[in-house]
């Protein structure tokens, strides 16, 4: 059995202020960003997936632009493996033919 792992990777923070003007996305002025308080979240969640992947599940990466319920900036660098060192990255996720043989 394949087990799964996902997270949206919110920026929960700005979610009161967002509820405010009726919407979490698109309208959401870049002012309710906290720059050091994203930099510890975005490191948590990928810490996250790494703790996934060391324990072996799998882990579902998604993007949403311009939103707080998402710090995803794109799919390939969420499934980077941060620990491969000057490499270029050990992509985590599996090709699509790879999840159809599964």
């Amino acid at each position: 059995m394949r087990v799964w792992y996902f997270s949206e990777m919110a920026y929960h923070p700005a979610w009161e202020q967002g509820l405010k003007r009726g919407s979490l996305r698109v309208v959401l002025p870049n002012s309710n960003f906290d720059p050091k308080v994203g930099h510890g979240l975005l490191n948590r969640y990928l810490d996250e997936f790494a703790l996934c992947d060391e324990v072996g599940l799998d882990i579902t990466v998604n993007e949403h632009h311009s939103t707080s319920t998402c710090l995803t900036v794109s799919v390939p660098m969420a499934a980077c493996d941060p620990g491969a060192g000057d490499q270029a990255g050990k992509a985590s996720v599996p090709r699509y033919a790879d999840r159809q043989s599964a």
